[in-house]
């Protein structure tokens, strides 16, 4: 990954149609980027501009945020057993469901396996402390026998 790790920006054109600029620096983050860039050169032009179809500015503007602030991490050979830390805790606790689908959404069309893991991590302390039923009303989910 040589080039486009560079301090450049490049614009991100999303879903509802808001130009984003973003350091290309967090592009490490989004596999989808990084595996494109490699396939066809990695680096990036002056001008250049990603479209992003399915996933909204605010939606885009929480991953950046996150991106910002684990951009000087180093890769954890524990991740998976590492416990989330505060910031990330803070910075996806006040989201609704809605939002939340929306977030897993993205990671799962940019590959952002790192916001994944954390936000898996959240869901499954939330759900461990409600009931089956309050998990079905909290995510709007029917049961075979309300068919």
């Amino acid at each position: 990954m040589g080039e486009f790790m560079m301090s450049k920006y490049v614009k991100v054109l999303t879903k509802d149609k808001k130009l984003i600029n973003m350091d290309s620096i967090h592009i490490k983050h989004f596999k989808t980027w990084t595996n494109m860039l490699e396939n066809i050169g990695d680096e990036i032009k002056e001008d250049e501009q990603f479209d992003l179809p399915v996933v909204n500015a605010a939606t885009f503007i929480k991953l950046l945020e996150w991106a910002e602030h684990h951009k000087n991490d180093v890769e954890s050979a524990t991740i998976e057993t590492d416990p989330v830390s505060t910031w990330d805790k803070n910075h996806f606790s006040f989201i609704d469901q809605i939002f939340m689908l929306e977030l897993l959404e993205a990671i799962n069309y940019l590959e952002c396996d790192d916001i994944q893991r954390i936000l898996f991590k959240l869901l499954i302390g939330t759900c461990r402390h409600i009931t089956p039923t309050e998990i079905r009303t909290i995510f709007r989910l029917q049961t075979p026998l309300n068919n």
